[in-house]
């Protein structure tokens, strides 16, 4: 597929995901990773993001998406919304019980560094790509909510969407278009004015 997006010149989404949709809930362990979905992911969709820009694809026609439900359990999914300034950063948070050490800051020397953040090799290949999160009506606003039918989830899904906007995400996936339209057009006069 991605020489072809290369070829045609199209924009396109790379989405995280493991296995496929009657494999991946079987594939949430980031163990690799010390635990951390958000590194985890990361580093899987900045091995995706090579494999496109060596394939031609043009930088300025990718979207990144987390893959919010995809090989990743409820608890991952609310983690990734909490943390998704991280997913396109420079440096990321280390998750709780995991060794942190100094990020030497922009201009260098350890007197600038940052505590509690982690210094990956990924920034040249996350960093400032639009980020696209599709949230709408899933499973885990559901177990949150108590709503077992999908349709019910829309106050669930405004609360994901303003954290998406919040974030950072530039584009949001939903069902009910004009509520969320709503929502958006708010927590962009909230967060981004």
């Amino acid at each position: 597929m991605l020489p072809l997006v290369a070829r045609r010149q199209c924009a396109c989404i790379l989405m995280h995901m493991r296995g496929t949709p009657a494999t991946m809930t079987r594939m949430c362990d980031y163990g690799d990773y010390d635990g951390d979905v958000v590194r985890g992911t990361r580093a899987e969709l900045a091995l995706r993001v090579r494999a496109a820009l060596d394939a031609g694809v043009a930088r300025w026609n990718i979207i990144l998406d987390p893959g919010i439900g995809f090989a990743k359990d409820g608890a991952q999914n609310f983690e990734i919304l909490r943390r998704l300034p991280e997913l396109t950063a420079r440096h990321i948070r280390a998750a709780p019980g995991q060794p942190a050490r100094p990020v030497a800051a922009a201009g260098g020397g350890n007197e600038d560094s940052e505590e509690g953040f982690i210094d990956e090799d990924l920034a040249a290949d996350l960093v400032n790509y639009p980020v696209l999160v599709g949230s709408s009506r899933k499973s885990f606003i559901g177990a949150v909510t108590g709503k077992a039918a999908a349709r019910d989830r829309v106050w669930g899904t405004a609360a994901t969407v303003t954290a998406a906007i919040q974030g950072g995400a530039s584009v949001v996936r939903v069902h009910d278009v004009a509520e969320m339209l709503d929502v958006a057009r708010v927590s962009d006069h909230i967060y981004r004015r």
